[in-house]
């Protein structure tokens, strides 16, 4: 079995939902289902997630043309899910999977806001992170990103963890992780206050973390980063 993901598929079979996922059709082939689990695996085992937290919201940024990721950690778990891409068709999974919202719109033209922790997905995502987060208002937020064609980064930010997922059937099996993740309120200080690690934005000042909802435009003059 290719790259020894037997792993991920003995968890697969294990899992009541499989009947559903089956039957919704929602899950196309082998290498989808070795990347959904990449990403559950991600949640678990480095965000630590309970998956049986009804507050925790989970938003999947270019899910496909099936709410492939989105259906299966809506099933798996007590998440609020939520599916975005302007490809996305219906299905059965449409008023039978609970806890489950799709989008079939680009992240630009949506705006989702939650008052509780919220992880956002890039699965081979082609739009950048920067832009997908002004739509989503959260307070706090985890990123997981498994880059594709593009890059995906968030300007000025360093993500917190990265790993090539070897259970993943893909080439393209770069995991990048951004934890906690807060907006910035940006005040103006004297230069020579400014840490070495203080994040800064474009005109040099320096950005405090506040517990507001996230957003990446700065409040003061420029864009501000997030950390």
């Amino acid at each position: 079995m290719k790259n020894g993901s037997q792993k991920f598929f003995d968890s697969i079979f294990r899992k009541k939902s499989m009947i559903d996922l089956l039957r919704w059709e929602v899950i196309p082939n082998a290498k989808e289902w070795t990347e959904i689990m990449a990403f559950h695996s991600a949640m678990i085992n480095h965000l630590q997630l309970n998956q049986k937290d009804k507050d925790i919201n989970i938003v999947i940024v270019g899910d496909g043309s099936t709410p492939r990721l989105g259906a299966y950690l809506a099933t798996n778990s007590a998440w609020n899910c939520t599916s975005v891409d302007p490809q996305l068709t219906n299905g059965l999974w449409n008023g039978e999977c609970q806890r489950l919202a799709c989008y079939a719109n680009k992240i630009q033209d949506v705006k989702l806001s939650f008052s509780t922790h919220t992880v956002v997905c890039f699965p081979h995502a082609h739009v950048a992170i920067d832009t997908a987060m002004r739509s989503i208002t959260a307070p706090t937020v985890d990123i997981i990103a498994n880059p594709c064609c593009s890059p995906l980064f968030i300007k000025g930010v360093p993500h917190h963890i990265e790993y090539d997922e070897k259970h993943m059937w893909s080439e393209k099996n770069l995991m990048k992780i951004w934890k906690g993740l807060t907006k910035y309120k940006c005040t103006s200080v004297p230069a020579n206050l400014i840490s070495q690690n203080t994040p800064k934005n474009q005109d040099g000042h320096s950005c405090d973390a506040t517990m507001k909802s996230l957003d990446t435009i700065c409040e003061a003059s420029g864009e501000c980063n997030m950390e």
